[in-house]
């Protein structure tokens, strides 16, 4: 190509950037998925499409950030090879093209069997030395609860105590509970509020529960308590419910209970502890004295 051809090239170039007002950096589209099922796909795809002009070309650097990190998880200078870095560092397909541009085409990030402690936000920054531009969105990674329970003790003979409990799930998800009152073969729902839930962070998922009194003179007859635990990023919900009759013992927690140690069996009967073996013994002990006794007599 001639000189003239190459300034001809470049004066036309620039024309068009004028025309269609492309005068630096900037990003078009942050395309981002909302909501993902924990284990359900094996790969997802983050694109960051942003147009940018002949000055741009060559101080131009893609990076990306998670949860407002100042240091990047994924940086990308053209004509370099892509870098994962931090959390992500083995969490990229780094060989991924989002597009045949030499300037745009490592501009997205291919995530690897996203998991739950990948939710959050992702920040695309595109830079040169003429200007900068970056976007933020959300990606939440949620898991279903891999138990949902909910359970009834006494803590007292007039009341009784309501407990829900969701294992394993992710993110922290909101928490009702209501109960039906029965009026003229009606059931009446009743929100409970005051509700603080507690919740432990483990393996990328959370155990959360909820847990209130109740003082059985305010139930009227057979209650039926349920509890809802909702992801509403997801739009998620799964409910848990269980009948309690005031006046009547916990199914959880009885006044005699049964447990095993070494092999023995051991009765609580409320004030002290009794092995079977033990008992066995005493038993035989006093038939063998009541005998001797008659037969002196």
């Amino acid at each position: 190509m001639t000189t003239g051809s190459v300034i001809e090239v470049t004066i036309l170039t620039w024309i068009y950037f004028l025309l269609t007002g492309i005068c630096s950096v900037q990003i078009v589209n942050l395309d981002v998925p909302e909501i993902i099922k924990n284990g359900t796909v094996p790969y997802v795809v983050l694109d960051c499409d942003y147009s940018y002009s002949p000055s741009d070309v060559q101080g131009l650097v893609v990076k990306w950030y998670f949860n407002g990190d100042p240091e990047a998880v994924y940086q990308w200078i053209p004509s370099q090879y892509p870098q994962a870095l931090g959390l992500f560092k083995d969490r990229l397909d780094l060989r991924y093209q989002a597009s045949t541009d030499p300037f745009t085409v490592h501009r997205a990030l291919k995530i690897l069997n996203p998991s739950t402690e990948l939710s959050g936000d992702y920040t695309c920054k595109v830079s040169s030395f003429e200007d900068e531009d970056s976007v933020t969105k959300k990606m939440t990674v949620y898991a279903p609860p891999s138990n949902v329970n909910i359970r009834t003790f006494k803590p007292t003979e007039d009341s009784v105590n309501v407990t829900c409990v969701a294992e394993g799930i992710h993110p922290i998800p909101d928490v009702n509970m209501v109960y039906y009152k029965h009026n003229n073969n009606k059931r009446t729902p009743v929100i409970v509020y005051g509700l603080i839930p507690e919740y432990d962070y483990t393996d990328g998922s959370y155990n959360v529960s909820v847990s209130k009194n109740f003082e059985d003179n305010s139930l009227l007859g057979e209650t039926a308590f349920e509890c809802e635990f909702h992801i509403m990023e997801a739009n998620f919900s799964t409910r848990k419910k269980i009948t309690y009759l005031p006046g009547s013992r916990s199914s959880s927690v009885s006044k005699a209970s049964v447990s095993s140690a070494h092999g023995i069996t051991l009765y609580n009967n409320g004030s002290c502890l009794v092995s079977s073996a033990a008992s066995i013994k005493v038993t035989v002990l006093l038939t063998l004295v009541l005998l001797v006794s008659r037969r002196m007599t």
